[in-house]
């Protein structure tokens, strides 16, 4: 390939929904050529390290929760940001909740326009274009369109999903209730709207696989700014709708919202440590520890939402958003994922029950289930009307006792919701059934049965237009299904999967695309023999002094900044390493000079001391002389011969080089261009050199210091530490100890734990205990 006219049209890869890598360069010695605009959870660390300029637009392309990721932590110095100034600072200041110093970094700067090279326009109307050698290759708005941005894929989605039938109406919500989804997402609804705990992974498309309208959340409870989070804010400030954040994180929900309030709508953020939270949608929220508790006057008791069932003198229920069950005293259910379960304060409907939450929906289920399930469900109906009409049901119970023995618990869809309503029914019956002991027997053995079978099978994840009622009565709970509209047709349901089905398929079908144009990006990547950047390198003061600072005026409402090529020229770089080469020279210059004048005095200092004739050296006191020379230990490189740790945890060569030039870069020491010059005097250990350590402890370097040994056991006595604190985590986990409850706390100190190590393989480790974690 020839880089030097590299065509211009190929110059954007287009490597997820809203991530552009772009190509500025125009040969191999291009130092940093490539421009971001956007972000993704897919950038290889060779992207990252050769990327300069980072576009950041008004409407943030991309996802910021994922910038993090995106920049090379070490080298944060290596980043500029280049948009709107408001708008850069917000940006940055949303990264510094990441820990992340953005001090460092080289932010927007105006620019006199010039000559060729890469120009970027900012329009007054929010869109961006990047113009190459004075040619024209990246429109935003244009690109906002075509490739269904977020903003653009909901509109999309929306649209569709006006189109089913059997989505949940707002009017659905009017009384309270929640439902629950997956990985312990839980929503509250009332008044037609939804408070949001724990939103779920692009939880857009997630709501509307379940029928849920996702325009429908006014409040959202979250401790983390994940990237549904930052959806949600996106789609607000297009909504120009403001939304409520309950939080015991202010300070990092308040810097992501602050990024979305350019609409002049003001959002409302409440402190949840310090008290309740009061008529939110006619709830009362409070936190204390890993719990929260609702209250509303439509829901009899209040709910609990933990892992575990909360010790508490008043009646309560208990809602498990992790193994999605619902308890009430003595009394637990597990909850269909989906599904929008409404309290009712009435007491449930003895008469024509059956009638009521059964027969009503075998119609439905009637061609979802096998013959089998078919069968078990007729035998059960007439068993409830043989018990209900106090006539001979003893047939029937036989058959439903078989029908549900051969029934396998992991296999259970559709019939789920209808031994669900079958279990209530069964307490419904006995309670009026108190004058015949064989009825409430037989009832109370099915019952039985229907509990081990349900709580076998789990919640199961099946999509169908149900709304659950949940009663409560004489200390138990009685959630009852029902179909979300009188009658539901087949062809009703068949639309409604279809259009599911091509939401999709339009969402997947980039995923080949994406794949080919990084299998693209990697090819241009490695023709160019980009390796990790090169250590010489210009610092950022010597870059601006070499640039013109300056307004330029609109021009047809436009502002015109141009971007560096690639970061830095070969000519800048190459004048970079003469310049450090004219400086080591120099200071050999000055060393061999006077030790040369040493050896000459020295020299003839001994000619006049000695006698004209001295004892002569033999031949074995020559060897020894040697021996002894060569007997001084001297440090060794090889990976081999570095001792394992107790743990069998491996430091490698390359954990000692990264650290030694994070040293070398904090303490204003030129680094090693390569690992193998660790055996090799890098120009600044000398005994009495003084530097600060990664821990800010200072050391002195003292006679026989190599920078392979100080880097080795820093990272030798770090580890040992680290893995104290490791193995104490494995163990209270080995033990169970409250693991649910402080699970969030276990993966944060584990995250802490692999941030703070310098060895590779200890935090790969570490990140598979994360991983089973979550």
């Amino acid at each position: 390939m020839d880089i030097e006219s590299y065509p211009i049209d190929k110059r954007v890869f287009h490597v997820d929904d809203e991530c552009y890598i772009i190509y500025l360069g125009s040969s191999r010695e291009d130092y940093k050529p490539f421009l971001r605009i956007g972000n993704t959870e897919a950038l290889n660390q060779k992207i990252i390290s050769n990327t300069y300029n980072i576009i950041v637009t008004d409407s943030y392309t991309g996802n910021p929760a994922m910038e993090p990721g995106n920049i090379n932590t070490e080298h944060i110095e290596e980043n500029r940001y280049v948009g709107d100034k408001e708008t850069v600072r917000k940006f940055l200041q949303f990264l510094k909740n990441f820990n992340k110093e953005t001090s460092k970094i080289t932010q927007y700067q105006d620019m006199k326009v010039k000559d060729g090279g890469a120009l970027v326009s900012f329009f007054d109307d929010s869109n961006i274009q990047l113009s190459y050698d004075k040619r024209l290759i990246f429109d935003l708005k244009s690109r906002e369109r075509k490739d269904l941005h977020y903003i653009e894929k909901t509109k999309w989605i929306q649209d569709q999903f006006s189109k089913n039938g059997l989505s949940f109406r707002p009017a659905d919500f009017r009384f309270p209730g929640f439902i629950l989804l997956k990985h312990g997402s839980v929503l509250f609804f009332n008044s037609e709207r939804i408070i949001a705990f724990h939103l779920p992974s692009n939880y857009y498309h997630a709501f509307v696989k379940q029928g849920i309208d996702p325009d429908l959340i006014s409040a959202l409870i979250t401790e983390d700014v994940t990237g549904s989070v930052i959806q949600l804010f996106k789609r607000k400030q297009y909504k120009k709708e403001k939304i409520d954040i309950l939080s015991m994180n202010t300070a990092l929900l308040g810097s992501a919202l602050e990024l979305f309030e350019s609409s002049g709508i003001k959002s409302k953020i409440f402190d949840l440590k310090k008290g309740k939270v009061r008529d939110l949608l006619g709830y009362t929220i409070s936190a204390k520890e890993a719990r929260l508790t609702f209250t509303h006057k439509g829901i009899p008791f209040p709910i609990s939402l933990s892992e575990e069932v909360a010790q508490n003198d008043k009646p309560h229920l208990n809602l498990n958003p992790v193994k999605m069950t619902l308890a009430f005293k003595k009394s637990v259910s597990t909850i269909a994922q989906g599904i929008p379960y409404i309290f009712s304060q009435e007491e449930p409907t003895k008469n024509r029950i059956t009638e009521s939450y059964f027969s009503e929906l075998m119609g439905f289920f009637s061609g979802l289930l096998s013959p089998s399930d078919s069968v078990l469900v007729k035998h059960l109906e007439s068993f409830f009307k043989d018990i209900e009409s106090d006539t001979k049901f003893y047939g029937n119970y036989k058959n439903v006792k078989g029908g549900l023995r051969r029934l396998k618990p992991r296999t259970i869809t559709s019939i789920y919701y209808l031994l669900n309503n079958a279990r209530g029914i069964c307490d419904l019956l006995a309670a009026e059934k108190d004058n015949n002991p064989e009825a409430i027997r037989a009832l109370t053995t099915i019952k039985g049965n229907l509990n081990r079978i349900l709580f076998a099978a789990g919640s199961v994840d099946v999509n169908l237009p149900l709304l659950c009622n949940i009663y409560l009565s004489n200390g138990n709970l009685f959630p009852m299904f029902r179909l979300m509209r009188d009658t539901v047709t087949p062809d009703e349901y068949s639309l409604s999967q279809d259009i599911n089905k091509g939401i999709d398929e339009k969402i997947n079908e980039k995923i080949e695309f994406f794949n080919e144009e990084r299998q693209r990006l990697n090819m241009l990547i490695d023709e160019l023999g980009l390796p990790a950047p090169p250590k010489e390198k210009p610092k950022p003061e010597e870059l601006k002094s070499k640039v013109d600072e300056g307004k330029i005026k609109p021009e047809e409402g436009k502002y015109k900044h141009e971007l560096l090529k690639p970061r830095v020229e070969k000519e800048v770089f190459e004048a970079a390493q003469k310049e450090a080469e004219d400086k080591k020279k120099a200071r050999l210059k000055w060393i061999i000079i006077p030790v040369g004048a040493l050896v000459v005095v020295a020299a003839v200092l001994l000619f006049l001391l000695l006698p004209e004739k001295g004892p002569s050296v033999t031949e074995g006191e020559e060897i020894a002389l040697v021996e002894e020379a060569e007997a001084v230990p001297k440090p060794s490189i090889q990976e081999s011969e570095i001792p394992p740790l107790p743990n069998h945890i491996r430091i490698t060569i390359l954990d000692i080089y990264l650290l030694t030039n994070k040293i070398a870069r904090e303490n204003d020491f030129r680094e090693l261009d390569s690992p193998a010059e660790l055996g090799r005097d890098p120009d600044w250990i000398y005994p009495g050199n003084v530097f600060t350590l990664p821990d800010n402890t200072v050391y002195t370097v003292v006679d026989g210091d190599t920078i392979w040994y100080i880097a080795h056991r820093y990272i030798r006595k770090t580890l040992n530490q680290d893995w104290e604190r490791y193995v104490a985590i494995l163990k209270e986990l080995d033990e169970k100890k409250d693991v649910l409850n402080n699970k969030e706390k276990y993966i944060s100190d584990l995250e802490d734990i692999k941030q703070g190590s310098y060895s590779e393989n200890f935090k790969k480790e570490v990140d598979r205990t994360i991983i089973r974690l979550q």
